[in-house]
């Protein structure tokens, strides 16, 4: 319905891909972004409303990324992004102007929604697998829509770990240590 590729396949291309930065010493950002209050486009219009914000998403989503980047829907309202970067700053720079120009796409459709995203610039040398990436930038993304929702959290795959101890509840930390 969104020509994004599906979770599993882009899981693999995640894979794939770390592989060859490892070697080419390439940096990429991971980012996943989540439709804000999606459900209750649903709820309040149905669901050929919400497939319809889908797809508007995912069309603005495609054109504002490279031929050879990612692009995949992992969940109901949830998408992934995974592109190379150099330098690493333009990282940064670049996952703040996709959530705006994103923003921009979803504000002006039929159904107006915001997003939050999550993003994760990835060193060559992180050592992480792809399901550890994944959540990482899972929790940097949730960490945004407890911010207040329409906003992009960006995180360093280095500090991954920090990211993972810092969301998890006190009690689940004392346990650990």
């Amino acid at each position: 319905m969104t020509g994004a590729l599906n979770g599993e396949t882009f899981h693999s291309y995640l894979e794939e891909t770390l592989d060859a930065a490892r070697e080419d010493q390439g940096i990429l950002l991971l980012a996943i972004l989540d439709l804000d209050d999606f459900k209750a486009i649903n709820n309040q219009h149905g669901h050929a409303a919400g497939d319809t914000v889908l797809r508007t998403f995912a069309r603005g989503a495609r054109e504002l990324v490279r031929r050879d980047d990612a692009f995949g829907r992992i969940g109901g309202d949830e998408f992934v992004l995974l592109l190379r970067v150099r330098p690493s700053d333009a990282g940064e720079s670049f996952a703040r102007t996709l959530h705006g120009r994103v923003s921009v796409v979803l504000a002006t459709g039929e159904y107006p929604v915001t997003c939050s995203m999550g993003a994760l610039i990835i060193q060559p040398d992180n050592g992480q697998n792809a399901a550890s990436l994944m959540n990482a930038v899972d929790q940097i993304m949730y960490r945004a829509k407890r911010g207040g929702k329409n906003a992009v959290e960006i995180g360093w795959a280095e500090r991954a770990q920090e990211i993972k101890t810092r969301e998890m509840p006190l009690s689940t930390r004392e346990q650990i240590a």
